[in-house]
């Protein structure tokens, strides 16, 4: 059997699954991307559990809310792609976070900041140059006037960041992390304690199945998402609903919307979408049961989505490669 792969700590479930129940490294990533900040010891996680709904959700992020002992609220996110509508889906999310201490009756000098730490695997910005960004409610001229602290993003870009070498020793390291963790003799020169733990903890859950399992099935659901975007682009469907919407409810809704939606849904579901999803399960079942068959690897890659899908649940309980294909 082949050598364990290490799972990937960018992926949102296993990031969650390793600083959730690591509080403690939690707070090491906050205090190294706010090092200007007087450091945190504890955190308290507010929303530890995965859920099922969690892992098909191919729009949701799994994010990690946290409360310090002041009761400041810490939003975290890995995150490895942009989606549309980036900028309003994240200031939505700390807002309501900010809203969500209140109760009936509360005063509104109970409310704490929320603070939202964001890593990007994606260059956001055009500047080549700086990868750190705090964004905070400021006045336009007088930048040194800050209107409160109820309010602050911080944004890390992963692949800039790493590049430029930038942040303090402590936030280096844990870019080096995130971005080269599958390198052995590049993680052994970091001497940062809390990554060393990280690390640890990223071989131990590489050798649990529920965690493979885990990052299986939202490595599928973001590829499911992701493909149909592209072929709603290629196949105009973005394109013919605005235009339905603004110029046409009755002839071009009724016949563009509903053959162009049911075309691209079909062949997006059958094509597509199958060989990585295959990709995929097939990692993960060599990693449960040794290296499969040409003719097992190649009922994979002909399968349908629902099979695959139904093939990824039974993984953790099945005893042999073929236990997965069993009707």
């Amino acid at each position: 059997m082949d050598a364990a792969p290490l799972l990937d700590p960018k992926n949102d479930a296993v990031f969650k699954r390793l600083f959730a129940g690591a509080p403690h490294l939690l707070a090491e990533l906050i205090n190294a991307v706010r090092s200007s900040e007087p450091p945190l010891t504890v955190v308290e996680i507010l929303n530890p559990d995965i859920t099922p709904e969690d892992l098909s959700g191919k729009q949701i992020i799994l994010d990690i809310l946290a409360r310090d002992p002041e009761g400041k609220l810490y939003n975290v996110e890995m995150q490895v792609r942009a989606h549309r509508a980036w900028t309003a889906r994240s200031a939505f999310y700390l807002a309501r976070a900010f809203t969500g201490q209140l109760r009936q009756g509360d005063d509104y000098t109970t409310l704490k900041p929320a603070i939202a730490i964001h890593l990007l695997d994606f260059a956001l910005f055009e500047d080549e140059d700086q990868a750190i960004w705090c964004f905070e409610l400021r006045d336009r001229e007088q930048r040194d006037v800050r209107l409160g602290e109820e309010l602050q993003f911080n944004l890390i870009e992963l692949p800039k960041a790493d590049r430029l070498g930038a942040g303090g020793p402590a936030l280096a390291a844990w870019v080096a992390f995130l971005k080269h963790w599958q390198e052995e003799q590049r993680m052994s020169e970091i001497n940062y304690p809390p990554v060393k733990e990280a690390m640890d903890r990223i071989r131990d859950m590489s050798g649990d199945m529920l965690a493979w399992h885990e990052a299986t099935r939202r490595m599928i659901a973001i590829m499911d998402e992701k493909q149909f975007r592209k072929e709603a682009v290629e196949e105009g469907l973005a394109e013919g609903l605005a235009e339905g919407r603004e110029e046409g409810r009755a002839e071009g809704r009724a016949e563009g919307r509903a053959e162009g939606r049911a075309e691209g849904l079909a062949e997006g579901r059958t094509t597509g979408r199958v060989e990585g999803q295959a990709a995929v399960l097939e990692r993960l079942m060599s990693r449960r049961f040794g290296r499969l068959s040409e003719s097992q690897r190649e009922r994979l890659y002909s399968a349908r989505t629902t099979e695959l899908e139904a093939w990824a649940d039974r993984v953790l309980d099945a005893q042999n490669a073929e236990a997965v294909f069993s009707d």
